[in-house]
């Protein structure tokens, strides 16, 4: 039996997309593949501790967390920065954040060699081409800016070389005195601390699945993208779809307990993310109303005595003028507020 051990980060608010984070990891885990999950947690409560130990079921695991009470770094966000000094019994982990599903097997990444590095990472494709800002952070502009969404980490060699008093020390230098060295949190402060002592490897272990910068390319299969990180358009919000990997997500997310209390709701936000249209069809349903004001940021329509008067691309300077003609205070009101 291997042991696979990985971290991941929560507060109470993220804990659910933490939950869909951990259900593909378990569903992508041979028989023979034993995980252990070390969740640092600053104020994740016990029922929903309880619904994460309810993951189990996809597939038996171990789950353990760890109580941070009192944040030196203040943000949830940095939470990661406990690993090195929290979790000391452990060689080697995988951090993961929460907004990443896994698509494939890990073994693959678990066998890399790290004996002579801090961590595996995966470039920032967004962060990377920007040299002033690898300048200012101080690891030069000839490194490469990697992204701290996914780390493999040498915990060992971290120990060793007291990484946790350097996160600190960088931290302290520069969370007053120069907010811009910590532009994206603690990935700058990793990546400063970890500098030259980071393997760079492909991008499959740290996939960036916006259409946009993947435009060039066929549509990323699981061999491309085995770790999927929505670092820019999260997958459960309900937007339009330009992101790949959406129906994976979401195939997860049936996996917890979250989805079976509110499903309604979940397969709401996978209809408004499928049909990009979607405001039109809910226009096109006033058909059945006979009076109404509708309205959302580009489009408003009135109803009255089942005839629809609909107007595209409002120009917002003109909101208290069209409003004028509601003839309801309650629905005028409502009206405007839509737009501010």
């Amino acid at each position: 039996m291997q042991d696979y051990n990985i971290c991941l980060c929560s507060d109470e608010n993220y804990a659910r997309y933490m939950g869909v984070t951990m259900a593909s990891v378990l569903k992508n885990t041979d028989e023979d593949e034993n995980i252990i999950f070390h969740i640092i947690e600053s104020n994740i409560s016990d029922e929903t501790k309880n619904k994460l130990l309810s993951l189990k079921k996809i597939k038996n695991c171990e789950i353990k967390f760890y109580r941070v009470e009192n944040n030196k770094y203040y943000n949830p966000a940095y939470l990661r920065l406990y690993i090195v000094e929290i979790i000391n019994n452990v060689d080697k982990i995988l951090y993961l954040d929460s907004d990443i599903i896994v698509n494939g097997s890990l073994k693959e990444l678990f066998n890399i060699d790290i004996k002579d590095y801090y961590a595996l990472a995966v470039r920032d494709i967004y962060v990377d081409i920007y040299n002033e800002h690898k300048e200012l952070i101080g690891i030069g502009k000839d490194a490469t800016y990697f992204n701290s969404g996914m780390l493999m980490i040498n915990n060992d060699l971290c120990r060793k070389q007291n990484i946790k008093e350097n996160f600190y020390t960088y931290f302290l230098e520069n969370y007053n005195k120069n907010r811009e060295k910590l532009k994206y949190n603690d990935q700058c402060l990793i990546n400063y601390v970890f500098r030259d002592k980071v393997k760079i490897i492909d991008k499959k272990w740290n996939f960036l699945p916006f259409r946009d910068h993947n435009i060039k390319s066929k549509h990323p299969t699981k061999d491309d993208a085995v770790i999927i990180h929505f670092v820019e358009h999260k997958p459960w919000k309900a937007q339009k779809d330009r992101t790949y990997f959406l129906d994976d997500y979401w195939r997860y997310y049936q996996y917890t307990p979250w989805f079976f209390e509110e499903p309604i709701t979940a397969i709401q936000t996978m209809m408004q993310q499928k049909l990009h249209d979607y405001e039109d069809i809910r226009f096109r349903s006033n058909y059945f109303k006979c009076f109404g004001v509708y309205a959302n940021s580009s489009k408003f329509q009135i109803v009255i005595f089942g005839i629809r008067i609909t107007i595209d691309a409002v120009d917002y300077r003109n909101i208290s003028k069209i409003a004028w003609w509601i003839p309801i205070k309650k629905w005028r009101e409502a009206f405007k507020n839509k737009f501010r």
